[in-house]
Parts: structure tokens; C-alpha cells; sequence
């Protein structure tokens, strides 16, 4: 392997197999065990070269400031032990082919006879025989083939294990962005907040207000403050999730993201179904281990035939005679047979129940996540088209009638409240909609359709409270309201 240990080998293996998606493990018929130095991908043996898993543990080793989503991917699928274990599991599984297949070890023994127990002048003292058995036609091949499917099923598992790796990933790394964006809509209404308590006070002075409006902002205030501090210590907790998953320390530090896809489901359920049906390695997996019960159930069967056993002993003497031995056990417990036949077949029908049972599972999680995304979607146009135009509007009326005295304190506080709830809204719709799509990613085992949102596309930061923060103008004290 070029001078790579193994260790590091096989984390680069990890890291090909997981960021190529193979989706296709071994083939029904190829159970010829892989080189070290190959990896499976759509179902064909393709070779993997080693730079590319340098070159993958170098960039996970420098994430910085600039980091993406594609980036922290990468760095889990080359440093995940959760995924490095399927991937032994996988190997381990590779490597009983050879075992199974191969004929049971010949038989060597050693006969003395001792003088005395010797009862006729010139028998030989040593006896020298070598045995081969040979299990009956198909008995290998259907060995071979049982272990070619669990091989399967664990190629299979390993691919679920990374879509659920990628899935954890991208919960994590959203969860992130909606505590950044939460913590900087909290700032923004904090010097909004600040701005109307500055108001409050001045129109106090002169006479226009009452001094609880002045207390209200200053609750409000207070309030604000400790929701600020909340997200800010929420922020600990989910990054320790994120580095959890990339396998590093719990207090490394993470950029916040700044940005979620843009993207809405382009496909309909029924495709989604059937894709889920095709591509799912959990499903996969499943029918892997339901064609290893049949193979099972058909080598239960084949036990009931003899297996050959063929020797030669050779004895030391004067003229040294040799002899050729022929032998076959004989299966005469029916019951035991019966019994073995009956347990492949429950086994085959337990395995055939659990796949019904989790391909209706993953059905119900599947219109769920579809549910999911369409109700994000759809808050996301009523809040970004219509709700948070109107309510940045409205806040602006309110602070324009209450610096002109003909609204009352309360007026403001409403809608600065409708405008923080609508704008906290739409950032939780962004983050649903991306996480529904990652979860529909990990159900089907493969990309789903997708279109740009242009509707939604960027976050309105023209109605943002910022904005409303600096079109106030706190009246001098002393002045006219």
C-alpha cells in the first residue's frame, strides 16, 4: 500500500467509501473478497488511491473560519469512528468468504502400537493416515453465498451509517445557524427596545408620557437581556453535538454558519417512494439479510446429505502396505435436521416481516419529512412575502404615532413584538426546510430533487429591526415630542 499503514488506510477508505455514497455493495454473484486497496461503489470494484485520503484528512484538519457544509461533511466521513466501525464491520464481514468457502482441514494422525500389546510377529508399529472430507455438491457454494450476503448487509448498514453520519451533520450544523440568527435578531430588537426607552424617558420629562411606560420598556428590556443570554449558552451544547460527530473536542470552536440552502423539494411522493424503495440501504440491507435466510433455509436442507471423506494410511513395516479409505457420516437424526430446516424457515419469515414492517416505517417517516418541508415552505412565503412586510410597517406607524403622541406605549411594544416573533419565525422555517430536505436525503439514500428558491432566497433585511432602530430619533430632553 505504498508505504501507508493500515490504520491509516482504512480511515481513508472510510472516508472514500462514505463521501463516494456507494450505494451498490457486493453484487449477488461477485463474492470474490475486494483488495485491501479497492472499495465498492455502484456495485463495481473500483481502486482507491491512498492521496485521496491524505488529501481528505488535510482539509478536515484545517477548518477554519471559512468553512462550508461540504467541508464539515468531509471531515466526519474521515474522522467519524461510529462510521470507521461499519467500515471494520464491512471488512470483517469480506473476510469470512474465504473461510467458508475453502475445504475443512485434512486430517493427519499417528498410530504406535506398543510391543506388548503387539499380538502377531512383524505387525507394524507405526501408522501414518491422512483424510480429506468433502462436503456434498452445493454445500460450499451455498456457504459462500450466505456469507456473500451478510457482506452485502453490512456494505448496506455501512452506507446507512454514514447517510445518518451526514443527516446528524446537517441537523447540527442548522441548529447552529438558527442560534446565530436568533441571537442577532435578540441584538437588533435589544437596540430597538433601547431606542423606545430612550423615547419613553424623554417624552417623560416634558410631560407626554407616564412613568410606566417607562418601567414597561424597562421589563421588556430585562427580558430581552435574559433571552440573550439563553441563546448565547445554548450555542455551548450545540456546537458539542456538532464536534461530537466530527470526532472532536467538545469546545472546538465553530464558525456560525451564516447561510442555510436556498432549496425547496422539486419531487412529488410518489417518486420520492419509489426511489426510497430502489435506494434505501436500510431496505437494502434488509433484502440482503432475507436472501442469506433463503440461502440458509436451502443449505439446512442440503445438510441432510453425507459428506465424503477420502484417506490413505501408510504403516512402517517390512513391506510397508498402504491403503486407501473411503467413509461418509451418516446424518440418521431426522429430528435434528428437521429441526434445522424449520429454524431457516422462521428465521427467513422473521426477516421477511421485519422488512415489511420497516418499509412501512420509513413510509410514515418519509410523508412526514414531506409534510415537514411543505409547511416550512409555506410559512416561509406567508412570513418573508407577507406577514414581516406588514408588521415592519406597522412597528414604524406605531413608533411614528407615539413620538407624535397619538399613539399610546403599549401600541409600540405590540408590534415590536409581532415584528421579533415574525422575524424568528421565518428563521425557523428556513431551518426546518433544510433539515426535512437532509432527512428525506438520508431516507431515500441519495439526493432528492431540488430547485433554487428564488422566491425566498435571501433574508429580507430591509424590514429588519435594525433598520426601524436607526430611523428613530429620540427627542432631546427638554424638547417637543
Amino acid at each position: 500500500m505504498s508505504g501507508q499503514s493500515w490504520p491509516g488506510f482504512a480511515a481513508g477508505a472510510v472516508a472514500a467509501m462514505a463521501l463516494g455514497a456507494c450505494s451498490g455493495p457486493l453484487h449477488q454473484n461477485a463474492v470474490m473478497r475486494p483488495p485491501p486497496s479497492s472499495v465498492f461503489s455502484d456495485g463495481k470494484l473500483y481502486r482507491w488511491d491512498h492521496r485521496a485520503a491524505e488529501s481528505s484528512e488535510a482539509r478536515g484538519a484545517t477548518l477554519g473560519a471559512d468553512a462550508t457544509l461540504d467541508d464539515y461533511l468531509a471531515f466526519a466521513a474521515a474522522n467519524n469512528r461510529g462510521l470507521e466501525a461499519a467500515f471494520y464491520r464491512w471488512r470483517a464481514a469480506v473476510e469470512r468468504l474465504p473461510q467458508v468457502r475453502a475445504l475443512p482441514d485434512p486430517m493427519l494422525s499417528y498410530g504406535y502400537f506398543l510391543e506388548d500389546f503387539t499380538a502377531r510377529r512383524g505387525m507394524e508399529q507405526h501408522v501414518f493416515e491422512l483424510s480429506q472430507t468433502f462436503p456434498w455438491f452445493g454445500k460450499l457454494r451455498m456457504r459462500e453465498d450466505a456469507a456473500a450476503k451478510m457482506a452485502d448487509a453490512a456494505a448496506s448498514e455501512f452506507e446507512a451509517q454514514r447517510l445518518m453520519l451526514f443527516l446528524e451533520v446537517r441537523r447540527a450544523y442548522y441548529e447552529l445557524y438558527l442560534l446565530h440568527r436568533e441571537t442577532e435578531i435578540t441584538r437588533d430588537n435589544l437596540d430597538l427596545l433601547g431606542q423606545i426607552e430612550a423615547i419613553a424617558r424623554s417624552r417623560f420629562r416634558v410631560g407626554a408620557a407616564t412613568h410606566p411606560d417607562i418601567v414597561r420598556a424597562q421589563v421588556e428590556l430585562g427580558r430581552m437581556e435574559d433571552r440573550l443570554r439563553e441563546l448565547e449558552q445554548m450555542r455551548r451544547p450545540a456546537v458539542a453535538r456538532l464536534n461530537a460527530a466530527l470526532n472532536r473536542p467538545a469546545d472546538a470552536e465553530v464558525p456560525p454558519p451564516i447561510a442555510v440552502p436556498a432549496e425547496r423539494l422539486a419531487g412529488d411522493a410518489d417518486q420520492l417512494f419509489a426511489s426510497l424503495l430502489n435506494q434505501s440501504p436500510r431496505l437494502q440491507a434488509m433484502t440482503s439479510e432475507l436472501e442469506r435466510a433463503r440461502v440458509e433455509a436451502e443449505l439446512a436442507r442440503l445438510e441432510r446429505y453425507p459428506d465424503l471423506t477420502i484417506g490413505g494410511m501408510y504403516a512402517l513395516r517390512g513391506d510397508d502396505p498402504a491403503l486407501l479409505r473411503v467413509g461418509v457420516n451418516l446424518p440418521l437424526w431426522r429430528e435434528k435436521y428437521d429441526a434445522a430446516e424449520r429454524e431457516a424457515m422462521f428465521r427467513r419469515l422473521s426477516v421477511a416481516a421485519l422488512r415489511h414492517d420497516e418499509q412501512n416505517r420509513l413510509a410514515a417517516e418519509l410523508h412526514e419529512s414531506i409534510f415537514m418541508h411543505n409547511d416550512a415552505q409555506r410559512r416561509l412565503e406567508l412570513y418573508s412575502a407577507t406577514l414581516l412586510p406588514k408588521a415592519g410597517e406597522s412597528l414604524r406607524a406605531s413608533l411614528a404615532a407615539f413620538q407624535a403622541g397619538t399613539a399610546g406605549f403599549l401600541d409600540v411594544l405590540d408590534a415590536e413584538r409581532t415584528l421579533l416573533e415574525f422575524r424568528l419565525a421565518e428563521i425557523r422555517a428556513r431551518t426546518d426546510r433544510a433539515v426535512s430536505l437532509a432527512r428525506l436525503d438520508a431516507l431515500v439514500g441519495q439526493p432528492v430533487p431540488r430547485v433554487a428558491d428564488e422566491s425566498v432566497q435571501t433574508e429580507r433585511t430591509g424590514q429588519s429591526v435594525a433598520d426601524d432602530a436607526d430611523n428613530i430619533r429620540v427627542q432631546p430632553q427638554g424638547g417637543q415630542p
